[in-house]
């Protein structure tokens, strides 16, 4: 107790600036070892963007050579119509079938479309029934 009482007012400056001082340099360590693990953090994340990007990049690589490929055959091939008569008739005479109300599975089994454009020709079929009925509920609204 006495050696506590004996001390001057500079010995407990000294001792509350060493307090700080440890206190500071606690906080300026921490701060060091944070910014290590960040440092190491953004390390890896940039290998592993440069492995993503050179993987990218050989990828596109290889798409380009297959572009190339196919251009070259496409240019070597002759020119010929996109749709053949025999093409040409199936979807006439489907036309005519869906105008009578055939089913989607009546076109693809009679006539060996593909079920898609069976689909698709009997929804733009049923799109123009709605159209007349539709105009007509409008003009008895608008009347």
């Amino acid at each position: 107790m006495e050696i506590i009482q004996s001390l001057t007012l500079v010995h407990w400056l000294v001792v509350g600036n060493a307090t700080v001082l440890l206190f500071v340099f606690g906080f300026m360590l921490s701060l060091k070892r944070q910014q290590l693990r960040d440092a190491q953090h953004y390390r890896n994340a940039l290998v592993k963007l440069e492995m993503d990007q050179e993987a990218l990049s050989k990828s596109c690589v290889g798409i380009g050579r297959t572009l190339r490929g196919l251009e070259t055959k496409i240019k070597n091939q002759p020119s010929e119509p996109l749709l053949s008569g025999g093409k040409d008739m199936r979807f006439d005479q489907a036309s005519r079938l869906v105008g009578l109300g055939a089913s989607v599975e009546d076109l693809v089994e009679n006539l060996g479309i593909a079920r898609a454009e069976a689909e698709l020709m009997v929804s733009m079929r049923k799109q123009e029934r709605k159209k007349p009925i539709d105009e007509y509920a409008k003009a008895a609204i608008f009347s």
